[in-house]
């Protein structure tokens, strides 16, 4: 893990959300993957999304409850309108700032690469969950394309860092046929067994 250049004035995190209006369907296609596999932990469990985005994720998932954290109020309005239901909800929320609600199940799709001290957030975050954890980020960024990403991670770095503070972890690229073959090899997933 290493600290990415920002580009002067940009605004790490604001402006980087995944439409999901089809005009990039590869993109979109890695994201749903993703929570594919997500969905095998969630079953029957109380899961919360950190940085939710508009809620797409959710139909991926089978909890008996699930909460949607997210900062950006427009992205929290649409998530409410097109998947709200009587068991998701969407809720404001700086997770540097604020505590992780009680869950079985947290999720961390493209999120630590943008917070300030991500181990410092995962360590708290994983006081509040019971069960697991799944966090997938950017797979070996270079530096300064995006300038969103205040970290930039790599496969050593990232599994080095969650190996350091949980033991029992299943690791995965984008790649992997648990996710999806040639669809953007470009993530890294951990699966954390608390």
């Amino acid at each position: 893990m290493k600290r990415n250049i920002i580009k002067e004035n940009s605004v790490p995190g604001v402006e980087e959300r995944m439409p999901m209006d089809g005009k990039d369907i590869v993109l979109e296609q890695a994201c749903f993957n993703r929570y594919t596999l997500a969905g095998k932990y969630t079953k029957g469990k109380v899961v919360v999304d950190a940085a939710c985005a508009d809620g797409y994720g959710s139909d991926f998932l089978e909890a008996i409850e699930y909460v949607g954290l997210d900062y950006h109020k427009p992205s929290l309005k649409k998530a409410e309108k097109l998947h709200g239901g009587k068991n998701r909800v969407y809720r404001f929320a700086d997770i540097e700032k604020e505590e992780i609600p009680e869950c079985d199940v947290l999720i961390l799709c493209e999120i630590m690469e943008h917070l300030e001290d991500p181990l410092a957030f995962i360590k708290n975050a994983s006081k509040h969950v019971k069960d697991t954890i799944i966090i997938s980020v950017p797979n070996n960024e270079t530096p300064g394309d995006n300038q969103y990403h205040k970290w930039i991670f790599d496969e050593n770095s990232f599994k080095e860092i969650i190996s350091g503070i949980f033991q029992n972890v299943e690791f995965y690229q984008q790649d992997d046929k648990t996710i999806g073959k040639d669809i953007y090899p470009l993530w890294i997933v951990a699966i954390i067994h608390l």
